[in-house]
């Protein structure tokens, strides 16, 4: 990323002729149609549609959904390495609508793939996530709609390290971590700060927030040959 934009191409998973196909189709196993919860791998197997997968992390202003806010948000395309990603602007804290319009161009950004993968993101980014739409009553997801992979849980059953760490992890897997380090200030300024010390300070959480996915999606793909991917949903 170099000029630090919001992200302009947003995925669809499903176009209007797509979902229509897929209304209309029923699973011979199970009787499902293709869009039913849980069941649309059914019909990606069946149409040789291959998994899409994504590797998603947000920086926040607080570890809890009811004090913070997301500041940034990146999610890179496992596939292709295409790295999809927005932030809050000057316009979005002065509006008061804070991470409101992010957190909806992060659903849709997750709109566009059949796998979520994370670190941690079981007990942080996917709750995290799920809370602020609730939020603003934004449309999330039901339960069901993407499966989902761990790599903390991943790293814990496959490797014997000292701390399951993103970083650690990276370490051990690929020899070396481009984890960058932030000052916590930074957070609070960006909320805080004024307009030239937000838009500056943003473009450093935003290239930690990069580094993070670049990392842990090299984490994910250097484990999982050691690993049964499972069909856990969220």
């Amino acid at each position: 990323m170099e000029d630090y934009q919001t992200s302009k191409v947003i995925p669809e998973r499903f176009n209007v002729v797509e979902t229509l196909k897929r209304k209309m189709w029923h699973c011979p196993d199970h009787r499902h149609t293709g869009l039913s919860s849980g069941h649309m791998a059914c019909y990606n197997r069946v149409h040789g549609i291959e998994e899409r997968k994504v590797f998603v992390d947000i920086e926040t202003t607080n570890l809890k959904a009811n004090f913070g806010v997301i500041l940034t948000w990146c999610a890179k395309d496992i596939s292709t390495g295409q790295i999809h990603y927005d932030y809050m602007t000057h316009e979005d804290v002065e509006e008061d609508t804070a991470d409101k319009r992010i957190v909806q161009t992060l659903i849709d950004t997750m709109w566009g793939y059949d796998r979520i993968v994370g670190h941690f993101s079981t007990y942080f980014d996917v709750p995290f996530i799920r809370t602020r739409a609730i939020h603003w009553d934004l449309d999330y997801p039901e339960y069901g709609m993407f499966y989902h992979t761990d790599t903390w849980k991943m790293a814990k059953k496959l490797l014997c390290l000292h701390s399951n760490r993103q970083d650690s992890v990276a370490q051990a897997v690929q020899h070396k971590s481009c984890k960058t380090r932030i000052n916590p200030d930074i957070w609070a300024k960006v909320l805080f700060g004024s307009k030239k010390q937000r838009t500056t300070l943003i473009k450093e959480v935003l290239h930690h927030n990069e580094q993070d996915v670049i990392e842990g999606c090299g984490n994910y793909l250097a484990m999982l040959k050691y690993y049964k991917e499972l069909k856990s949903k969220i």
